[in-house]
């Protein structure tokens, strides 16, 4: 990715409808973060996250994203509707923004999408702080 693909894919957004939102919140109205917090499905994440991949793999356009976004939040419907207690993690979603990318044939996407979840991935585990032992010791000690 160069500099300017960078710098448009993070100036990249897109207005989503409330209705959409409305919609696909009717069936699946929480997702689970990876921090474990139970928040409200956004559709209109789904769909910025597809357009900035786009924008930065320099494929596709608004109106591609949001089909792509209404594919993968289909499959989220589809399966809250076979499982009542159904709740989506952020990872699931993500995997599923993959699968529906390259199902779409947005090759060069899918690629810059995996790519750019692996760096986070990585800055993810860079920044977890490992719990001293001796603070440990006081937590147990403390109960």
């Amino acid at each position: 990715m160069t500099p300017e693909s960078a710098l448009r894919a993070a100036a990249a957004s897109i207005a989503i409808k409330d209705s959409d939102n409305q919609r696909y919140q009717k069936f699946v109205p929480k997702i689970k973060k990876r921090d474990g917090r139970v928040i409200a499905l956004e559709f209109g994440r789904i769909a910025n996250a597809i357009y900035k991949a786009m924008v930065a793999a320099q494929e596709g356009s608004e109106e591609e994203a949001i089909m792509v976004a209404h594919k993968v939040a289909s499959d989220l419907v589809r399966t809250a509707r076979k499982h009542k207690d159904f709740v989506p993690t952020v990872e699931g979603i993500q995997d599923e923004v993959e699968r529906q990318l390259i199902l779409s044939d947005y090759v060069n996407t899918s690629k810059a999408y995996i790519l750019y979840r692996a760096q986070r991935a990585e800055k993810r585990a860079e920044s977890i702080v490992e719990v001293p032992e001796h603070v440990k010791k006081l937590v147990a000690e403390s109960k």
